[in-house]
């Protein structure tokens, strides 16, 4: 295995399978910063509630990367929109749905009754 050598003058991008890109830069140090996504610029927000079958729209401190839905409901079936509210995926009763999106927001509603939701968002 051959060492790289990275200086000031050096660019590294990396793309990953979903096309998230990180930019990296190199300090007079040697030390290495993550300029644009990548580990050291991740963002988790915790979005953690209950909804009703009117539905509310979630609105993201930043957009996203990915989002994981939790349904931590008992018996209750929770939707998700990731269009606006035109179409929903359902999420059943203690299931948890991952997907990687570029969002602001996302609209949830109950099948019936309240839904509890736990929500983690990678910006």
């Amino acid at each position: 295995m051959a060492d790289i050598v990275l200086d000031e003058t050096t660019e590294v991008v990396i793309r990953d399978s979903v096309d998230h890109t990180r930019e990296l830069a190199v300090n007079s140090d040697g030390s290495i910063n993550v300029v644009t996504g990548g580990v050291s610029g991740i963002a988790v927000e915790h979005l953690n509630g209950s909804v009703g079958t009117g539905g509310a729209t979630l609105t993201f401190a930043a957009q996203s990367v990915s989002i994981l839905v939790h349904n931590v409901s008992g018996g209750i079936n929770l939707l998700v929109s990731f269009d606006g509210g035109t179409n929903f995926k359902t999420v059943n009763a203690g299931a948890v749905l991952a997907i990687d999106v570029k969002l602001s927001s996302i609209r949830v509603k109950s099948s019936a009754g309240t839904a509890n939701y736990e929500i983690l968002v990678v910006e």
